[in-house]
């Protein structure tokens, strides 16, 4: 019980009653909130990816090899235009309108809005802008000549669609408005992809760009639908106003492009010495890995990012508030992580048969190296969004830089040292020095500290991902899976037990109760459900 808890009791033992009760129900509430953000954005995500492989399957049919690998690249120009015209505005956008909101300033609301929306219009000209006047360049970057450079100046308008689309997106995170960023993420890609398939049918080759256009403008379209929903309160604003404001979405927007295009560039590097020290082979094994890897903690990622960080900004200003928060995303994501990277891990030989074929096998070891980095990356990156929250931008993108820097370094010498298993635990072995950059940074800042509950939890994930990374690497591949499996099954049990019991207590079904209760004395002995279902967690 805190002191404030007691001291209410002292005075009051039904008052005192009373706030422990209401306490313990906003924490319900919140973990509710949280729980139904994970599946809302996680299961918008992976049916965006159902329906991308979709798209890839038939246009692949469609086009060809040749075809398909122009649609590649005339994607992969439109997004690096839109990463550099956005300058991270999009990531800035969101804090500060949760920020706004969290001031109850109308008009201060309004006014972020307003400015949100003009700077994502004058970066979505600018560009299209970049793509209509260097089109030819980049033609000839691209392609290695200038046939190319009508169909880059007319991607300009995809290019200019996808900067507005992601403003729009920015604006509907803010508010916090995820049912509607669910909608906008599956409406806006089937849309999309059933403009794109019609293109590429009736026109073939000479569909390709309209494609892209019409999948970019459907998105945009969308967007625009969701967020004129929204309504703020009729705000002038002053050219000094708009330039002071524009002025704070750039500063923290390029901290975020900064952080994006280092990531971008270390990933880069890496396969490059993967090239060099291993061979394309042993290369193409580690891309593999890299694909499967992070399919399965994207979901739980960008969830987290969608409504995490808008609640986060929100009670930025109160420590206590922002550490319990983080405490809370943790347990919540890390429960939901930890049954996806546990059957990864004890079912990698069958993952990586079924996504591309027994050639492949070389990519099994790096897969589950990969699988133990993706883990730490899930626990630590709510407390990096501390770092956002609280606007200390050098601070971020030092950190990450760090990050980039010290993963190239690992690769190289892990590459030389192991071959290329190498690669995947220089990935592993990066983020354990991530995990401790960004705990000792948060530290400093909030005065931050796990709960018990959630140093419980991380210490029994170890073990059971311990145990199975172990048991299928030394065990027979049969005895290794079948143990993998069981881990898997018993963790998977657990944590939906604790994420009901957390947010619904009453609606635990029976048979999983019984079914825990009959797990070995360790669950008993450390009372994870109990004590995270009964009691809420201390604030730091």
């Amino acid at each position: 019980m805190t002191n404030e808890s007691a001291s209410l009791d002292a005075g009051s033992p039904h008052q005192g009653q009373a706030s422990v009760g209401e306490a313990a129900s906003r924490q319900r509430q919140s973990y509710r909130d949280i729980i139904k953000s994970s599946l809302l954005i996680g299961g918008s995500s992976a049916t965006n990816v159902l329906v991308s492989i979709v798209r890839t399957k038939i246009l692949a049919v469609l086009l060809g090899p040749g075809g398909y690998a122009i649609v590649g690249t005339y994607w992969q120009i439109v997004d690096l235009t839109r990463t550099v015209a956005q300058m991270g505005i999009n990531s800035s956008g969101v804090r500060q309108i949760a920020d706004a909101l969290a001031s109850s300033n109308e008009a201060r609301v309004a006014r972020t809005a307003q400015i949100l929306r003009r700077v994502c219009v004058v970066s979505a000209i600018a560009g299209a802008v970049l793509l209509v006047g260097g089109g030819g360049l980049i033609s000839q970057f691209s392609f290695g000549n200038d046939a190319h450079a009508s169909h880059i100046m007319w991607l300009s308008l995809a290019a200019f669609f996808a900067i507005l689309s992601g403003g729009q997106g920015a604006l509907l995170q803010g508010v916090r408005r995820i049912g509607d960023l669910a909608k906008l993420t599956v409406i806006g890609g089937l849309l999309g992809t059933l403009a794109s398939i019609v293109s590429v049918y009736f026109y073939g080759n000479a569909g390709i760009v309209p494609s892209v256009i019409l999948t970019a403008a459907c998105t945009t379209v969308v967007a625009w639908y969701l967020s004129r929903k929204i309504c703020f309160a009729k705000t002038p604003l002053s050219f000094s106003e708009f330039r002071e404001g524009a002025s704070e979405l750039l500063k923290l927007g390029l901290a975020f492009m900064g952080s994006a295009v280092l990531t971008q560039v270390s990933a880069y590097l890496v396969r490059i010495i993967a090239v060099r020290k291993a061979g394309l082979n042993d290369a193409g094994m580690y891309q593999a890995a890299w694909a499967i890897g992070g399919m399965y903690t994207t979901f739980i990622l960008s969830a987290l990012g969608t409504d995490f960080y808008p609640r986060l900004v929100s009670v930025a200003s109160n420590h206590k508030l922002c550490n319990r928060l983080v405490n809370e995303q943790v347990l919540v994501s890390g429960l939901f992580a930890l049954p996806g990277v546990l059957a990864t891990i004890a079912l990698a030989p069958l993952v990586i048969n079924v996504f591309y074929s027994s050639e492949f096998n070389g990519a099994i070891d790096i897969l589950r190296w990969i699988c133990l980095g993706m883990m730490l990356r899930v626990w630590i990156y709510p407390l990096g969004y501390i770092l956002v929250a609280k606007n200390k931008r050098c601070l971020f993108l030092t950190i990450d830089a760090t990050w980039s820097v010290l993963s190239v370094v690992l690769a190289w010498f892990c590459l030389s040292a192991f071959g290329i298993n190498g690669a995947g635990m220089a990935y592993f072995a990066s983020y354990v020095c991530h995990t401790l950059f960004v705990w000792i940074a948060v530290r400093r800042i909030t005065g931050f500290r796990w709960t018990s509950t959630n140093l419980r939890i991380a210490i029994f994930s170890s073990v059971a991902i311990g145990v199975t990374f172990v048991g299928v690497g030394t065990l027979p591949t049969a005895a290794g899976i079948v143990l993998g499996c069981l881990v898997t099954l018993v963790c998977a049990m657990l944590a939906m037990h604790i994420l009901v019991s957390l947010s619904a207590p009453d609606r635990v079904p029976k048979f999983v109760t019984r079914l825990i209760s009959a797990l070995p004395f360790f669950f008993k002995r450390f009372g994870f459900v109990q004590r995270a279902a009964e009691k809420p967690s201390s604030p730091p």
